[in-house]
């Protein structure tokens, strides 16, 4: 008898049930762009709107999620990276990037000074590219003319109409960028507006026009509405002179001619003014040449062999002031019976101004004629003299 064994085999179902997550969605919104100082914030809900909720985001700076970002909250310039995470741990990646852009600063000068009724013509410029528009702010002096613009040139007339003084205009300028929109800092240009001046004028004056030759005559001239510095130039019969440069406005000259005509020129530095150039009046000199006289007078034979004289000076002023360089004595006697004396000559005590003389030399006339004879040379002042022949009996 064959026994069968069955063997059963069972088998036991279990059911496993599966939830599949969907993956989440990052929706960027680039930002606004930021105005240096400011810098953009990646983590404002602005950026991801949109995204699936629930999130959990972190930053990275490489495609590999290896380098996280420390401050997305105020991110500089450049690529990011986003990774949103749901609570599930399901995730998804996104890009960003970040741009902050520099203000623009006004470049232009600061100041600008101009005459009445002209224009500053002030160019703005600036560090980046960019529009323009002006306010106006303070006003001095009462200058008209200013009103707010915009452009890239601050051109209208201004116009100091009543006082002597100059006066200012204030042009507050606020630059926008052209290529971010981000707008800069108010810039104040101060514009400075001058009254018109009247005519330069010019006035000289000698010290003294009628002169000796060689006399050293001084010239000064007083300019008007010359400016600060101005610029002289002197003239004789039309002709440029040498000058001082430390005293440009003096002018000196001991060679003067008679008839000279003197001149002098000003070329005004003052910014404002309706003639810049200008001619001073004309200094004409009369120049007396040295052909003095003198005359022998008031002889006295003080013993027979001493003769005492007065030399006088004719057809000068009683204040003139001379001086004798040198006297030469002599007598004319008969050469036939000249016995070879010796003759001297000295200046009475008291007598005159004077206050060294040279020794006078011996000089023979060949004639047959006694009487003195006299030659002097005569220095007037400090100039040159000439040789001057008198005599008495």
């Amino acid at each position: 008898m064959q026994e069968l064994v069955y063997r059963y085999i069972s088998l036991f179902l279990q059911t496993v049930t599966a939830t599949v997550n969907p993956k989440p969605v990052i929706t960027i919104t680039n930002p606004e762009i930021a105005c240096l100082p400011d810098l953009i914030d990646l983590t404002s809900t602005a950026v991801t709107a949109g995204s699936t909720t629930g999130l959990t985001f972190t930053y990275w700076t490489d495609v590999l999620l290896t380098v996280s970002y420390s401050t997305p909250a105020s991110a500089t310039n450049g690529l990011y990276y986003i990774k949103g995470t749901t609570p599930e741990g399901c995730s998804a990646i996104s890009t960003i990037f970040a741009q902050s852009y520099p203000k623009p600063d006004v470049t232009s000068t600061n100041t600008s000074t101009i005459c009445s009724s002209t224009s500053p013509n002030v160019i703005l410029t600036a560090s980046e590219s960019s529009t323009y528009a002006w306010t106006v702010g303070t006003i001095t002096g009462g200058i008209t003319g200013a009103s707010a613009g915009s452009g890239t040139t601050i051109d209208e007339p201004l116009s100091n109409p009543v006082n002597l003084t100059p006066g200012t205009v204030e042009y507050i300028v606020t630059p926008t960028s052209t290529t971010s929109a981000c707008v800069g800092a108010p810039y104040t240009i101060t514009v400075t507006v001058s009254p018109v001046s009247l005519p330069s004028s010019l006035s000289i004056v000698a010290s003294q026009d009628t002169v000796f030759e060689g006399d050293n005559v001084a010239f000064e001239a007083t300019a008007i509405n010359g400016g600060p510095a101005p610029i002289y130039q002197w003239m004789v019969n039309g002709v440029r002179v040498p000058q001082s440069l430390t005293a440009p406005e003096k002018y000196f000259n001991d060679m003067l001619n008679n008839n000279d005509v003197v001149t002098c020129s000003l070329s005004s530095v003052e910014s404002c003014i309706t003639g810049s150039i200008v001619i001073s009046n004309a200094i004409t000199m009369t120049v007396k040449p040295h052909t003095f006289n003198l005359t022998l007078a008031n002889d006295f034979q003080v013993s027979d062999r001493i003769l005492e004289f007065d030399i006088f000076l004719l057809d000068t002023p009683p204040d003139f002031v001379f001086e004798l360089d040198m006297l030469q004595m002599g007598i004319k006697v008969n050469p036939g019976i000249y016995n070879g004396g010796t003759i001297t000559a000295s200046i009475v005590s008291n007598s005159s101004e004077l206050n060294s003389y040279q020794n006078p030399g011996i000089l023979f006339f060949m004639s047959a004629d006694n009487y003195i004879g006299v030659l002097a040379r005569m220095f007037p002042g400090a100039g040159n003299g000439t040789i001057i022949s008198t005599t008495a009996t």
